[in-house]
């Protein structure tokens, strides 16, 4: 994994920026901007990462009314909201009590009317929803009838027919909810069963020549890096975990490759 220190570096200082200024663009600065935003505040102090979460948890609320199965008006606005009300600021009591329970209604009567299946090609279907019912405490062998991970665990081509982005999400979202792929799935062709080994080596194979991940083309982008440093942070402090999944590569191959050290 080369370069990994520096990435990972980049990773984590994108995360903790974009976690405080959430609701802003990327030139805005706290510092001086807030004085632009046409509010006073009292005594014209800097307002605290709470106003800006409330701004960003109102926008979401006052844009997506009724979520329902998508990514625009869906699961992303959903699990935004779940994760603020950990912080207890003061939106919370904006949620209506039944927001959460009728997107799970609507998202029932979505699975049940395409049959359980989400998508032909994109698995992140798939894994959207998953993280979204692992954060609403509902178990994914049984959502409205359609067993997630059963579907997931059928076919490890399946996982990367989109691209990259599908063996790390599906990572993420079986790792969330600490979920384990079916050795014996419903349905599935000899030698194709999915693993989290079979992920992660896939998502290490492929890692660009400079270091880094891309969706597209050879040069590392941040967004898509993020997203694979994510899916691998769970095994990177545990050896016994990382070699339960069978990867290929040694675990401290997985920690060291070439000159950098993951």
């Amino acid at each position: 994994m080369k370069k990994m220190t520096q990435w990972i570096g980049l990773f984590f200082a994108l995360f903790l920026f974009s976690s405080t200024l959430e609701a802003q663009a990327a030139a805005f600065d706290p510092e001086e901007g807030y004085r632009d935003l046409g509010i006073r505040f009292y005594e014209d102090r800097k307002p605290d990462e709470g106003f800006y979460m409330n701004a960003a948890a109102r926008y979401i609320l006052e844009t997506v009314k009724e979520p329902s199965m998508g990514s625009t008006y869906g699961e992303w606005s959903v699990m935004d909201l779940l994760r603020g009300m950990y912080t207890g600021y003061d939106y919370v009591q904006y949620i209506p009590p039944t927001y959460f329970t009728q997107y799970k209604s609507r998202i029932d009567k979505y699975v049940k009317g395409v049959n359980c299946q989400l998508d032909a090609s994109k698995s992140t279907e798939w894994s959207r929803l998953s993280l979204t019912m692992t954060s609403l405490g509902y178990p994914l062998s049984n959502i409205n009838g359609c067993n997630f991970i059963d579907q997931l665990s059928q076919s490890y081509a399946f996982s990367y027919r989109q691209g990259i982005n599908g063996p790390i999400w599906e990572l993420i979202a079986m790792d969330t909810g600490d979920y384990n792929f079916l050795a014996k799935p419903s349905v599935y062709t000899a030698g194709d069963i999915n693993t989290k080994g079979r992920l992660i080596d896939y998502i290490l194979d492929h890692e660009t020549e400079a270091g880094g991940w891309t969706l597209f083309g050879t040069e590392a982008d941040p967004d898509i890096t993020g997203m694979a440093l994510q899916a691998l942070a769970p095994y990177y402090l545990s050896e016994s975990r990382y070699t339960a999944t069978k990867a290929t590569k040694s675990y401290t191959e997985f920690k060291n490759t070439s000159s950098a050290v993951f």
